[in-house]
């Protein structure tokens, strides 16, 4: 888990996370700002305006470094190439008054308040660099007059975190909004789920939220080739965890991972006994009969990236002797990705299967990484030997295709 840390692909992440964490905290914008002084719509673009200023910042002062007559300068002795930031000046310093022009005074006030560490204030201890961040939970330094955003990244990252304590704990808000709040969670991760299956089979053969007694499956995909039962947890890691805990690792595996895959076997079971599942539509219900076909796969789909558990996952998860299925875990931008980038439901059936018969000799801390080798080989059992690690030409031309998208996504955030 520690070197889940250590990998920084996060910002090929950036605009499913922004859309994520409006799908988590926008309907409880009323709420939040009542509480709070400041709707998340607001939060949400006074960082992004940060981030937006930052840049256009940066390139100007880039651009004037690299001009001809100014490179002249240089090569002919008569001036020296400085630093962008120190020749322009001070372009990481956001001035309040420029803020309440985009958003409402009080409200930016309010963020000030609530998500700054106040310079020369001494309210932080110090810490190592293995421990918590405070500038990621408190993205800004507030030196009156302005402030700054220190991790750029890391802030916009972190943005679909950035409430979650707020609502689970510091009491803010009564049980009835953190109910809200908590159902939110899970209720965005299996639509959004429902919504990357829809670009692989029709919507008619994809059931969200089926009851029965003793149990609810997440979202069905019930076709002839074969079903796939997946089960949805917004479950997030604890900072132990974060920082290689073991126990608490395991603790947060069984939350996010272990408990969905007993509850897709649970459903897997009652489809093999024959019994029905129960679908409430336009407030009646109805009685749905899963057909027994003889392909059948446990998705798990979480919130957060686990690392390198997911490959390893029957180390942590024990795998039930009459379904005997390995479950596949991957966080839901990952799902995102790889549903774009499978050209049929075949394909992905294709690369469970990759994925089930090579469980024990592919270990990744990028699912990325693991369907590039399925890209590159097809759905085949794997022959690795000598302990070898081999990289795909086509892996690194499916990074580069996705650094190329996520370049031109960030190079169109407009703050409207």
């Amino acid at each position: 888990m520690k070197l889940k840390n250590k990998i920084f692909r996060g910002d090929g992440y950036i605009h499913q996370l922004i859309s994520f964490a409006e799908s988590l905290y926008s309907k409880l914008d009323s709420e939040i700002k009542a509480e709070l002084g400041f709707s998340f719509t607001s939060c949400k673009k006074m960082i992004l305006y940060i981030f937006n200023t930052y840049g256009a910042r940066s390139v100007k002062a880039c651009l004037e470094d690299y001009k001809n007559e100014n490179m002249m300068e240089v090569v002919n002795g008569n001036s020296k190439l400085q630093l962008s930031s120190i020749k322009e000046g001070y372009i990481f310093r956001i001035n309040k008054s420029d803020l309440r022009k985009v958003i409402n005074s009080k409200e930016v006030d309010c963020i000030c308040d609530y998500f700054s560490v106040k310079a020369f204030s001494g309210d932080y201890k110090k810490v190592d660099l293995e421990g918590f961040k405070i500038l990621v939970s408190k993205p800004f330094v507030d030196f009156g007059d302005y402030i700054y955003m220190p991790l750029l990244f890391s802030t916009l990252l972190n943005l679909p975190k950035l409430f979650h304590y707020t609502f689970i704990a510091e009491k803010f808000f009564d049980k009835k909004v953190v109910g809200i709040y908590t159902k939110n969670r899970g209720d965005v991760i299996e639509d959004l789920t429902q919504l990357y299956f829809e670009r692989l089979v029709n919507k008619e053969y994809i059931f969200k939220s089926l009851k029965y007694t003793d149990g609810e499956a997440d979202v069905t995909v019930c076709m002839p080739e074969g079903t796939l039962f997946c089960e949805c947890k917004s479950k997030l890691l604890t900072l132990n965890s974060l920082n290689g805990v073991n126990d608490n690792i395991k603790e947060d595996v069984y939350k996010a991972i272990g408990a969905a895959y007993i509850q897709s076997v649970r459903s897997i079971k009652r489809v093999l006994s024959g019994k029905s599942f129960i679908k409430y539509a336009n407030g009646t219900e109805q009685n749905v009969y899963i057909e027994d076909t003889e392909v059948k796969y446990v998705i798990c789909v979480t919130a957060e990236h686990f690392g390198i558990i997911p490959s390893e996952i029957t180390e942590y998860v024990e795998i039930d002797k009459d379904v005997n299925i390995i479950p596949y875990v991957v966080n839901i931008y990952d799902l995102d990705i790889i549903t774009q980038e499978c050209d049929s439901y075949e394909e992905f059936l294709g690369y469970l299967n990759f994925r089930q018969i090579n469980h024990k000799l592919i270990s990744a801390v990028d699912e990325l990484v693991v369907f590039g080798l399925y890209k590159k080989y097809g759905n085949r059992k794997m022959d690795i030997k000598d302990d070898s690690l081999y990289i795909t030409d086509y892996t690194q031309q499916f990074d580069e295709k996705y650094a190329k998208k996520d370049k031109e996504c960030l190079q169109n955030f407009i703050i409207n």
